[in-house]
């Protein structure tokens, strides 16, 4: 067994700094400190000590230290969007109720800037502020064209190294629909910081006075915001974003430009910009009115275009979405407004607003996916569309391949079933009960079958163009759901399980379980309970020759459940060892040789770095991924 530790960087904020795991579960070590007043008092756990002698996995992090937030949580100078832009509100200070703009160096106070990686390998993060060109006009259904920075950050370039900080290669972001970091933003601002609001009574329908009108002005430094049940908008949202990729030598290997959908008219000429209440007592427009958000429709990919270095593009992919189980419910919003005229006489407003809250999903509809040679003018097409179910599930796809043959793949859930409704009042929804692939007039679909109450296959069939075949059959199982006595091609198989059910001890081919138990002398099903340290293998190992005509398979773990050993049929052993990450080095043999026992290595796994991201042909290589 391991554990998985976690310790924390205690700078003013607390943050994580470091994941890492101990072998066993050992305990935390507490940290005490002496007290002024007389006693020690706990100020935090430390992760107890390695004392395995090896190297154990761990994950750094690493903050930008140049500027501290600072020690107080309630009074730090924030801009108009919550974020940090340096020193602290004096006491009884008045306030300047106005835009505070966002200041790039205090923003960046205590930010995520370094990952190091077990094997040393870095990832570094450079970030800017947010920027905009345009600006959601108050009445919720236009854009205005004004540009400016706003609060929060954004990521700018991300430069991987190896262990000696040798650079392997970068990405770097383009916040605009051009390769120019000084570009016009493609970002678009939900709303102008609003720190004063005037509510006006009126008589009816008659327009106020204004020499004798009734006003209430509110003002506010941290600014006033709309009542919105559903609303996730980020204050800027961008409608095109470039990642373009650098070898080791900061050469260009290409870049992908991804569109993204945005208030605005999206490449498919449809809006996404939020609606209005159906119903107000308020006259005008304003940033802080309550409104029915349509947030689930922005920020969706909707094409990704890939070019080499030599701006060709290689590789296209759209993206369409759809209202999935549509529905919404009314969502009312009240508030009483005290109108003083003077200290002994004051008049009640009452108002109040009714939007709308969608809760449908707004999936993928179709995915048409081209591919461009490097020579020649005939690109490939694959065109794939999707269907939900009620659960909002995937049901169905239907494509054409780059051949022109059309393909359907068809999902049916257990728990859509009434067979299955005990699936369905449990929740568990994600079992399938059949996968049907057809391309042109032929057609594969699997069947699976459940039982309870711990859901497992109970049956696995084929039906290919109506002949029927059953793989896979269970006729048992231990207290975890495993199945410990099945068919599979008319062939029964034991299995034996360890590890609270987490890991196969044993497999037994062609022997039935009475078979089994009766040279084991106990049930199978109590294996399954049992530590891995305290599985009685030597029990298994001593009825491989007890039952004829069967095929043993013997497995064996590590207190950490990593696979040591397995031990087939024929009796030969093959071991595996790893590195300090998990990562199999290595898996071999022992021989009988010269009178002695000798290691013979099979295979041999070694692990290095590999940073590439260069944009290729179609034939070649699309994109490939770097992993540290």
């Amino acid at each position: 067994m391991k554990t998985i530790y976690f310790d924390y960087a205690r700078n003013n904020r607390t943050k994580l700094s470091l994941i890492t795991e101990r072998s066993g579960n050992p305990d935390l070590i507490p940290n005490y400190v002496w007290h002024p007043h007389g006693f020690y008092f706990l100020t935090w756990y430390n992760i107890p000590e390695n004392l395995t002698g090896g190297r154990v996995p761990e994950y750094r992090f690493l903050y930008n230290s140049e500027k501290r937030m600072p020690n107080d949580y309630v009074r730090p100078i924030a801009d108009s969007w919550g974020y940090y832009t340096g020193g602290s509100v004096a006491f009884a200070e008045i306030p300047n109720f106005s835009q505070t703009y966002s200041s790039l160096q205090y923003t960046l106070a205590e930010v995520l800037t370094e990952v190091i990686y077990p094997t040393g390998g870095k990832s570094r993060f450079e970030y800017e502020l947010n920027n905009y060109s345009k600006v959601v006009a108050p009445s919720l259904m236009s854009l205005t064209d004004k540009s400016g920075t706003a609060g929060g950050l954004r990521i700018r370039r991300i430069t991987n190294l190896d262990n000696e900080d040798n650079v392997l290669g970068a990405k770097q972001y383009y916040y605009s629909n051009t390769r120019d970091r000084f570009g016009k933003s493609s970002g678009i601002l939900k709303s102008l910081p609003v720190n004063e609001m005037v509510y006006t009574l009126k008589d009816g329908d008659k327009e106020p006075d204004p020499k004798n009108a009734i006003s209430l002005y509110l003002k506010s430094k941290g600014g006033f915001f709309p009542s919105v049940t559903n609303l996730n908008t980020p204050d800027v949202g961008y409608s095109c974003v470039i990642e373009e990729a650098f070898d080791k030598d900061n050469k260009s290997q290409g870049y992908i430009v991804r569109h993204y959908s945005n208030y605005n008219e999206d490449i498919y000429g449809n809006t996404h910009y939020d609606e209005l209440a159906f119903y107000s007592m308020f006259e005008g427009n304003s940033y802080t009115m309550p409104f029915s958000s349509r947030s689930m429709e922005r920020g969706k990919l909707l094409s990704e275009e890939y070019y080499d270095v030599n701006d060709r593009l290689r590789k296209k992919v759209n993206y369409r979405y759809k209202e999935v189980t549509p529905g919404s419910f009314v969502t009312a919003d009240q508030m009483v407004l005290f109108f003083c005229t003077d200290l002994d006489n004051f008049m009640l407003g009452k108002v109040g607003t009714l939007t709308r809250t969608y809760t449908h999903a707004y999936l993928t509809d179709s995915v048409i996916e081209t591919l461009y040679p490097q020579s020649g003018n005939t690109a490939f097409v694959i065109e794939k569309a999707y269907q939900y179910n009620k659960y909002k599930q995937l049901s169905q796809i239907a494509g054409r391949n780059s051949d022109g043959k059309s393909t359907l793949t068809e999902y049916v859930y257990a728990a859509t079933l009434p067979e299955y409704k005990w699936m369905e009042e449990a929740h568990i929804l994600s079992p399938v009960s059949s996968k049907k692939e057809q391309t042109g007039g032929s057609y594969l679909k699997e069947v699976y079958q459940y039982m309870g109450p711990i859901p497992y296959i109970k049956q696995i069939s084929t039906d290919r163009d109506g002949y029927v075949h059953k793989h896979y059959t269970v006729q048992a199982v231990d207290g975890y759901g495993n199945p410990i006595y099945l068919h599979e091609e008319s062939t029964p198989v034991v299995l034996i399980w360890g590890a609270e059910g987490q890991r196969l001890i044993s497999r037994i081919e062609n022997a039935t379980l009475n078979q089994v138990e009766e040279a084991l002398g106990m049930n199978v099903k109590d294996f399954s309970s049992s530590d891995i340290s305290a599985t009685n293998l030597l029990k298994i190992e001593n009825i491989r020759h007890k039952i004829s005509g069967t095929h043993f398979y013997i497995y064996k773990y590590t207190n950490e459940l990593r696979l040591v050993s397995e031990t087939k049929p024929n009796g030969i052993t093959v071991f595996y060892k790893y590195d300090f990450l998990g990562r199999l080095t290595e898996n071999y043999i022992m021989e009988f040789k010269d009178g002695d026992y000798q290691k013979r290595i099979l295979n041999i796994y070694d692990y290095n770095y590999y940073y590439g991201s260069k944009i290729e042909s179609g034939e070649v290589a699309i994109e490939k991924g770097g992993q540290l």
